[in-house]
């Protein structure tokens, strides 16, 4: 019986090892195949690898900044605002009245004066006729602050227009340039009487000359001989008598000059007087308007600070508005560590990511860089100035500066090389 069992049980484990050496054993055709299929997956990964290339970066902080930053209005002194005139989110230009501050004055009548003074100062320089009658009409009792610097100006406009108008002093000087001319008539009467007489004593001299000879010849008395001498001094009176005419007329000719240097300084001083009295009222203006009303610094959009309204008390130094600018140039100034710098070059491309703003979400910021700052203390990071892409577009405002990450594009390598480098450092002094 017991060999009988024995003899089964060989014969079974003869079957599994047969079973198992059929089920294990490797077809030659699926060993054949297999082989090729690593070869061409080898060959597949490694054209990859040599022709697939990745950018080399170096990132580091980078601060984006604008040169048209917003700006604020603020209240000089303690103040009621007694009007608003722009709405929350208006668009605003430079100089626009925004608001009312508190004053004596009237501010719409301040406000329009102003402009008619720069106009009248702008006509007194280039010497024409100033148009002072709608100035006039805005004086009055509303001036406040103002009124004592349009007192002045009012004095001074009547003493320019009294010397500028036909009134005595014109008729003066039209009276002096009159008598100016005949004067100098005169003189060239006297100066043609002047050759008459200078002729006839020359004639007389050579009569007189004719005289002395017969007279040393004995032809005449002494007595003929005083006669003749005294007709040649006779005739050169009128010669003397001409030339102190002429001096006299000269002396009248400089009188009447001097009279009217004088008329036509006194007309120049009139003007100046006004003319400075003009800017005197057009300072005093300027300064209430500082002083009284808030005025928009840049363009842009304008966005009320917390909840203001008219009649409320504002204390000094209070910020009233916000205005964010038509955005200007942008830029960036990316921090550079030491041992970074042999990598960075002038002109590589940069890629900002800004803080807050996921690049998925809101996009990216290209740049190059345009100037590096390589002169730093020891230790301390250098700095680059990136010039961004014209037309970028940021999130929002550029009210502070917004800071992000940047990647410096240095160059491209393949994925073969990057692995080799990754292989070799491994294999290096660390790796071992």
């Amino acid at each position: 019986m017991n060999s009988e069992l024995q003899d089964d049980e060989l014969a079974r484990g003869g079957h599994s090892e047969e079973l198992h050496e059929m089920l294990t054993a490797v077809p030659p055709w699926l060993l054949r195949s297999g082989i090729n299929a690593l070869l061409v997956c080898s060959l597949l990964f490694t054209m990859l690898a040599l022709l697939i290339h990745y950018p080399e970066t170096v990132t580091t902080r980078i601060t984006i900044s604008s040169t048209a930053q917003a700006k604020t209005v603020s209240v000089q002194e303690h103040a009621r605002l007694v009007k608003i005139l722009v709405s929350d989110r208006a668009i605003v230009e430079r100089g626009t009245t925004l608001a009312y501050l508190e004053s004596s004055a009237d501010h719409v009548h301040l406000l329009r004066l102003l402009p008619l003074l720069l106009k009248l100062k702008k006509q007194l320089s280039a010497g024409l006729k100033p148009d002072c009658d709608s100035v006039l009409l805005l004086g009055g009792d509303q001036l406040g602050d103002v009124q004592d610097a349009f007192a002045r100006f009012h004095e001074k406009y009547l003493a320019y227009a009294d010397s500028s108008r036909q009134t005595y002093y014109r008729q003066k000087r039209t009276a002096l340039t009159r008598d100016q001319q005949y004067l100098v008539q005169q003189y060239q009467k006297l100066q043609s009487q002047q050759a008459l007489s200078q002729r006839n004593v020359s004639l007389a001299g050579d009569d007189y000359a004719m005289h002395e000879r017969l007279e040393a010849q004995h032809v005449e008395t002494k007595a003929e001989m005083r006669a003749q001498e005294s007709s040649y001094l006779a005739k050169k009176m009128p010669l003397i008598q001409n030339e102190n005419a002429m001096i006299s007329n000269k002396i009248a000719v400089s009188a009447v000059r001097k009279e009217l240097f004088e008329l036509d300084n006194l007309i120049a001083v009139n003007k100046a007087g006004f003319e400075q009295a003009v800017t005197a009222l057009i300072t005093a203006i300027e300064d209430w308007k500082f002083k009284y009303t808030l005025t928009a610094p840049v363009s842009g959009m304008l966005m009320y600070t917390g909840n203001i309204q008219e009649n409320d008390e504002i204390a000094a130094g209070r910020e009233v508005f916000h205005i964010n600018p038509v955005r200007g140039q942008l830029f960036g100034i990316m921090i550079v560590p030491p041992d970074k710098l042999g990598r960075i070059r002038v002109g590589q491309q940069v890629i900002v990511k800004i803080d807050g703003y996921p690049f998925e979400e809101f996009g990216r910021v290209d740049g190059h860089i345009s100037r590096i700052n390589d002169l730093s203390a020891e230790g301390l990071p250098c700095s680059a100035f990136v010039s961004l892409r014209e037309n970028t577009t940021l999130p929002g405002w550029v009210r502070e500066a917004l800071k992000g990450d940047a990647e410096v594009i240095t160059g491209e390598s393949t994925l073969f090389q990057r692995l080799t480098r990754s292989v070799t450092r491994g294999m290096g002094p660390s790796g071992l």
